[in-house]
């Protein structure tokens, strides 16, 4: 938002816009880019974070990551790869809709 020059929302409100007018057909359409690259660089980050879970892990709540350590330090490699190919598998849909959908809306190139 800082990025936004305040003169964009003043030239709408002196057209005669409401406030979620301005928010909804200027202010969105702007920072929608940058809130989906947001949104998929935290998801990307969250499956690939091992630190904290593994800190934090307790028998009710095991993640990916905690898995994939577990498994990593038991020997049991083909295991862990198993379990990494599963999280790729669940993050590529992802990825590919929000690579398909940026190409569409040309927010890369």
């Amino acid at each position: 938002l800082i990025q936004l020059h305040p003169e964009l929302e003043e030239a709408a409100h002196m057209s005669g816009a409401s406030g979620w007018t301005v928010a909804w057909r200027i202010l969105i359409p702007l920072l929608k880019p940058s809130l989906l690259f947001g949104w998929l660089w935290m998801a990307l980050l969250t499956f690939r974070e091992l630190t904290i879970p593994i800190v934090l892990f307790s028998a009710d709540n095991i993640t990916f990551s905690v898995v994939t350590w577990s498994l990593w330090n038991g020997g049991s490699l083909p295991a862990a790869a198993a379990v990494n190919l599963i999280m790729i598998t669940m993050i590529s849909p992802l990825v590919i809709i929000y690579l398909h959908y940026a190409a569409r809306s040309r927010m890369i190139s």
